[in-house]
């Protein structure tokens, strides 16, 4: 019982550590990391729809798959 009961608790540890990891910072400023990320998203089948600078001047990217989507900030 003492067993199931550590078990239980590693997973909900593992679980929350996970829920609360903070994205990666990108520079998309960079134009090979720019690249690099259209190119891997389109591969995974994700497809560009935006991209643009918010009011912070950071560049914002928008990719659209199946209904949901994934935003990504410039960390500059």
């Amino acid at each position: 019982m003492r067993k199931l009961y550590l078990f239980i608790l590693l997973a909900m540890s593992t679980l929350y550590l996970k829920a609360n990891e903070p994205s990666p910072s990108l520079d998309l400023t960079s134009g090979d990391v720019l690249k690099c990320l259209i190119q891997a998203a389109e591969s995974q089948g994700w497809s560009l729809i935006k991209a643009f600078h918010n009011s912070e001047g950071k560049l914002v990217v928008i990719f659209l798959k199946d209904g949901k989507t994934r935003e990504y900030v410039s960390n500059t």
